[in-house]
């Protein structure tokens, strides 16, 4: 898999300096779901769990880590970015300017 665009380093735009690494973390989404950077790297980005039947509930934390290698975590990783981007309107605007750049002038169609 190539990468034509490198990941970020820092946000396209100006941030609060704590959404600095959200916006980088949300790139690398960006690149997976379009398929330009490899799926078998997750990029470990902390989503709230599944609400479980309250027959099977256990007491585990309110955040786990997606770092597994099974096909959801790609999911997982859609579902962080877009909860993100709605609690946080400086990262909703950068994500879009992430998008709109990661689809400008991509050989890979």
């Amino acid at each position: 898999m190539f990468l034509d665009k490198p990941p970020l380093t820092a946000p396209l735009l100006v941030l609060n300096r704590s959404l600095h690494k959200d916006a980088v973390k949300a790139f690398k989404v960006i690149q997976r779901i379009m398929g330009d950077r490899d799926r078998e790297k997750p990029i470990g980005v902390r989503v709230a769990p599944e609400p479980m039947p309250s027959a099977t509930a256990s007491n585990s934390s309110t955040t786990s880590l997606v770092t597994q290698k099974d096909p959801n975590s790609i999911l997982e990783e859609e579902r962080w970015m877009l909860s993100e981007g709605l609690a946080h309107g400086e990262l909703r605007d950068e994500i879009y300017c992430q998008v709109v750049k990661q689809l400008s002038n991509n050989p890979n169609t």
